[in-house]
């Protein structure tokens, strides 16, 4: 399996489990404090996890509009590098998010975020193999004669 199509499976694998946190972000909050925020479980109110599930709906969005839109990334056509880019930011929130959580706030501890600080690493690791696969890079999109 090319990397190009593997990126694409694992981002709409990434987007399934981030709909899934949607659904008990809405239904069930208590996940979270059991889960995730066990560290302080008192801090994870309706709305704090309604919130979370906000975020995640948005990110599971761009998961799946970057893998359905990975062959139109190219040098030639850049049309699709900002969603790209901003996707593989919102890894790096994430990513940033739970380091935090777990350093400073004390909210989770490691054996509750172990997996999303994985699917965050593996995520903006594969993204910047694939950008760099193209030829790409962050300053491509301000490159005149580059834009779409």
């Amino acid at each position: 399996m090319e990397s190009r199509e593997f990126l694409y499976y694992w981002l709409l694998f990434v987007g399934s489990l981030r709909v899934l946190a949607v659904v008990l972000g809405y239904l069930d909050k208590k996940h979270f404090q059991r889960q995730v925020f066990r560290a302080a479980p008192y801090e994870v109110s309706a709305l704090a996890a309604r919130l979370f599930s906000a975020w995640c709906s948005i990110t599971a969005a761009l998961c799946v509009m970057t893998a359905l839109n990975l062959d139109g990334m190219t040098a030639r056509s850049p049309a699709c590098i900002p969603l790209f880019l901003v996707t593989f930011f919102s890894f790096a929130v994430a990513l940033a998010f739970f380091i935090l959580e777990v350093l400073v706030y004390r909210t989770v501890d490691v054996r509750g975020v172990w997996m999303q600080v994985v699917i965050a690493s593996l995520s903006l690791l594969l993204m910047y193999r694939h950008m760099a696969s193209e030829g790409l890079s962050y300053f491509a999109m301000f490159t005149p004669g580059l834009r779409p």
